[in-house]
């Protein structure tokens, strides 16, 4: 059954729709495919009151280079000097690299950055950062049009997004970006005009599926990309030139302007969503989930051939799990009524949301990426972690809302798999804050499945860790900052997505590292200082 996510009543009072006309965009010959959408569709404004010193759009780019993309991230910087914002297109930039206290945030002025306040060095891996970016973006322009930009190394489509080497070693994962984009955009009433979203493996349909409530339209790779890719000297030239760019023809307009290429095993693709159609689209994928759930002994293998022949993306990584969704439905065989029909539904769906794509002569592609893995070790199989990842496919909107999760599970075979036990916790209960304390973790799984770690110590920190043998022991060591009692709790995972209860245990950190002496000299001289005051 489908969940659906109720809006704030406000939203509904004050939402309003305005048909604006599409500008054409001539198609480029060569080596590139590009369609775009010939229908006039809504171009829905954010249902706010325009401020009287709005101005038109502002550009936020969100630049994670914390990370293997740290030297090549200024590309960006430099497409940016070309152009420079203007008194109706304003850019803000956030940027973060590989050495330490180097976070930087610039509004630009012409085409001169000029740095603004901001914490020395910021984990852009933590949502936190990514809310207080936008927020203060949002409040020091106030605009008419919202474009966010995220630049992030070590994509994984719907498994997270935003690595960054001086954090936690935990990406964004999709809930806590549905949580962030919440926030940012007040609880979806303004939407961001456009997300847009360079890293590998970014334009995932659950990727997309997620952030439908907080965006008109929605930009990334099907595959991957490559570090200086999107021409932005030129998309930015092509927005100050008309900044009455409406918020899908500017999405069209990045599309146009960027040239895929192929390199090693990338075959690049983009595409741009119009993020209200991404319902229709989930309502026939879950009829032809529950179509391949009914009939799963007798279109089996009539599946397992048709992803034979399908095109697949993030090759380059040795991944196959990533397909694309037209390509598999066009090899798939089955002369059935119902099938037909749905499959009909979902590609004339696909060619309604997809508003602009562009794609490689000789490799079409239908604009995104589709989740499909055809092995039972690669379902919740981590792409970017050596542990399981911090938040499973399960825990997706598009896998809450959809059967498309429960058909996987069965095709599988993982549909009578079972949870780890309750793992159990060993050391100490009491220790000095400010001193390292070790401890023993350990799971058995009835199956004998791998299993990995959540851990939540009580003071704000969490970390993964694993994967471990069933019933094998963990040991890892904490530090608590200040004197308190904690509530350490853990959660074991297995290796396809199941997860345990989770298991507790109280920690007082009642001492200093400096002695009981130096401690009663301490309140001795407190208590001195008051009876003089």
């Amino acid at each position: 059954m489908r969940k659906s996510i109720k809006k704030s009543m406000v939203c509904l009072l004050i939402a309003a729709v305005f048909i604006v006309p599409v500008s054409a965009l001539e198609n480029n010959t060569g080596n590139t495919e590009k369609e775009f959408s010939s229908v006039i569709l809504p171009d829905i404004p954010d249902d706010r009151a325009t401020a009287t010193n709005a101005v038109e759009w502002v550009i936020m780019f969100y630049q994670c280079g914390d990370n293997a993309l740290s030297t090549g991230i200024s590309v960006c910087l430099d497409f940016i000097k070309k152009v420079g914002a203007t008194d109706a297109v304003k850019i803000a930039v956030l940027i973060d690299k590989k050495p330490v206290n180097d976070t930087k945030l610039y509004y630009y002025e012409g085409t001169t950055p000029v740095e603004q306040e901001w914490p020395l060095e910021s984990d852009l891996s933590d949502p936190d950062t990514l809310v207080s970016f936008a927020q203060k973006v949002k409040n020091d322009y106030p605009a008419n049009h919202y474009c966010l930009e995220i630049t992030s190394n070590k994509g994984s489509g719907w498994q997270g997004i935003c690595y960054d080497e001086h954090g936690d070693e935990l990406m964004i994962s999709m809930p806590e970006l549905f949580d962030a984009l919440d926030v940012i955009t007040e609880n979806g009433c303004f939407k961001l005009d456009v997300l847009l979203i360079q890293t590998c493996l970014g334009g995932n349909l659950e990727f997309r599926y997620q952030v439908r409530q907080f965006c008109h339209y929605f930009v990334s790779y099907a595959d991957c990309g490559l570090v200086g890719d999107f021409p932005f000297d030129q998309i930015l030239t092509a927005l100050v030139a008309d900044p009455m760019m409406t918020a899908e023809q500017f999405a069209m307009t990045i599309v146009e302007l960027f040239t895929p290429v192929q390199y090693q095993n990338i075959y690049q693709a983009l595409g741009a969503t119009d993020e209200t159609k991404l319902d229709a689209l989930a309502d026939s994928i879950d009829d032809l989930s529950a179509l391949f759930l009914q009939n799963i002994d007798a279109y089996k293998s009539t599946i397992q051939s048709a992803l034979e022949e399908t095109r697949r993306y993030g090759l380059q990584f040795n991944i196959d799990y990533y397909v694309d969704l037209k390509d598999f439905l066009d090899h798939l065989a089955i002369d059935d009524a119902e099938f037909l029909e749905i499959k009909e539904r979902v590609l004339n769906c696909t060619e309604e949301a997809v508003v602009a794509k562009v794609t490689l002569g000789g490799h079409p592609s239908c604009g995104f990426n589709f989740y499909f893995p055809d092995e039972k070790d690669d379902y919740n199989n981590a792409l970017r972690y050596t542990h399981a990842i911090p938040s499973s496919y399960e825990e997706t909107l598009f896998a809450e809302d959809i059967q498309w999760d429960e058909f996987l599970r069965e095709y599988l075979g993982l549909s009578s798999n079972t949870p780890p036990g309750i793992p159990t916790i060993e050391g100490p209960e009491r220790g000095k804050y400010a001193e390292a304390q070790d401890y023993t973790l350990s799971a058995e799984d009835s199956q004998a499945d791998d299993v990995s770690f959540y851990i939540d110590w009580g003071d704000g920190a969490y970390e993964m860790n694993g994967l471990v043998s069933s019933g094998a022991e963990l040991s890892l060591n904490h530090t608590w900052a200040l004197e308190g009692t904690y509530a350490v709790k853990v959660k074991a995972t297995d290796q396809y997505g199941a997860t345990s209860d989770w298991a507790t245990l109280s920690v007082k950190m009642p001492l200093e590292p400096q002695t009981l002496l130096e401690r009663i000299i301490e309140w001795i001289l407190q208590i001195f200082d008051i009876i003089l005051t």
